[in-house]
């Protein structure tokens, strides 16, 4: 029997931090109670980044304090956190779950960190969670598999993936520039086991650079390689605003048709109308067409192999 796995909703921060427009703080409330109406329990609602650079954001104080409000006892928001300064932001309106980001790419911190030091985002972090539990955070690596800044390098993966490992109670493995491969992959995930229990290991997808990898491709490998836990984000919105070629992220939809077709369980009850809802909510009010034909898995020639494979552990 296949292994049952577990979905984290990136919508509401990921997918739409890198809009223009301005996307109302009701709209979002809307959003995210339709993804958890749809049975995504565990979500990434926002971030407290600095305005000027991520305007979309701007608002993440106000909107958490309504889901507060609203929601009354919910549980599973999370909130993207750069510094002590957005911890403290977090604590201040009560947000418990703290999602952090590392990186072994010296461009890629420099742009998101204000330094090329891997030691000195540790540094900064360390003092900033100084007080928060290691339970309440989730650690995400980004370019964990490749860089478009051509600075990639193993060393720099393990040594984000000790420091994540020590410090958060879940370990991300993003592909965030979309260049990750089926090999590649295989070998950063062996790595982690090193450091990381199988069961605190969680991937995030980017749209795939090539027409020769694929989501289903990516899925498959990181799945029978024992990732239990994936990123996804309604009607595949996304991309990060400091990487080139980071386009959209693995849609919510596509990894739950995906499952389906592989028999393989997923932990929370999703509704699968009630997500189709939530997508065409997503494209009303990002005013962005996201086409269902982009957000389906569709099954290849290969998948019928793939099927067997995942579902004997072969």
């Amino acid at each position: 029997m296949s292994e049952v796995i577990r979905l984290f909703e990136v919508g509401p921060r990921d997918g739409l931090q890198n809009l223009e427009g301005d996307i109302t703080v009701e709209s979002k409330f809307n959003l995210i109670e339709m993804l958890r109406d749809a049975g995504l329990d565990r979500i990434e609602v926002g971030s407290f980044v600095n305005p000027k650079y991520v305007p979309q954001m701007k608002d993440t104080k106000e909107l958490f304090s309504l889901l507060l409000d609203k929601l009354k006892g919910v549980k599973g928001l999370s909130v993207l956190v750069p510094n002590k300064k957005g911890v403290e932001i977090a604590e201040s309106v009560g947000a418990e779950l703290l999602n952090v980001y590392v990186s072994p790419s010296p461009a890629f911190l420099s742009e998101n960190h204000g330094t090329f030091e891997l030691s000195e985002v540790f540094d900064k972090y360390d003092s900033a969670l100084e007080n928060v539990p290691k339970e309440s955070v989730r650690g995400y690596i980004s370019l964990a598999f490749d860089s478009p800044f051509d600075d990639w390098d193993s060393k720099s993966v393990e040594d984000c993936l000790l420091w994540c490992s020590e410090n958060a109670e879940t370990v991300v493995l993003a592909d965030t520039a979309g260049m990750a491969t089926e090999g590649r992959m295989t070998e950063v995930i062996k790595m982690a086991r090193k450091h990381v229990s199988m069961d605190r290991l969680a991937l995030h997808l980017h749209e795939p650079q090539t027409k020769k990898m694929t989501f289903d491709k990516l899925l498959t490998t990181a799945y029978l390689s024992g990732i239990r836990e994936f990123d996804s984000s309604i009607g595949g919105l996304g991309g990060c605003p400091y990487v080139p070629g980071s386009f959209g992220n693995l849609p919510t939809e596509y990894v739950v048709d995906w499952a389906e077709f592989y028999g393989i369980p997923i932990e929370q009850e999703i509704n699968r109308s009630r997500l189709e809802a939530a997508r065409l909510y997503a494209e009303s009010i990002t005013d962005t067409p996201l086409t269902e034909r982009l957000t389906r898995f569709i099954s290849g020639k290969l998948s019928g192999i793939r099927r067997r494979w995942i579902r004997t552990g072969a």
